[in-house]
């Protein structure tokens, strides 16, 4: 299947300006980062978040890094961190006052767990 668009201009363009080496080497990296990103999420799925003072906490953080899980997309059980679940049309910022917590640190793009108000 095709996308009805001609990649071979850009394609040769690239491989005119890459020596060889390069783009092999170019390729054998994105591959690899592909891989790696792919096994993390895989692993990330299926296991536990450590817990706190745990030595698994940095390898975890790692992974996750790798599975591109920031933002959005992070886990909702995280080393230090619970996840609450609330309705989905009831304000982020009125469930968190409603259990003693800064507002502002519970924005999912935060990178430091949620503190008291």
């Amino acid at each position: 299947m095709t996308d009805g668009y001609d990649w071979s201009p850009i394609f040769s363009a690239l491989h005119l300006l890459l020596p060889a080496s390069y783009a092999h080497a170019l390729a054998a990296i994105a591959s690899s980062l592909f891989l790696a990103s792919t096994l993390c999420k895989a692993g990330l799925a299926r296991v536990a978040p450590p817990a706190v003072g745990s030595r698994w906490v940095v390898p975890y953080r790692i992974a996750n890094f790798l599975a591109l899980s920031q933002g959005f997309q992070a886990p909702a059980y995280q080393p230090g961190a619970k996840a609450v679940m609330i309705p989905a049309a009831m304000p982020r910022a009125l469930a968190a006052e409603a259990i003693g917590l800064d507002p502002a640190s519970t924005h999912p793009k935060t990178t430091e767990p949620p503190h008291l108000a």
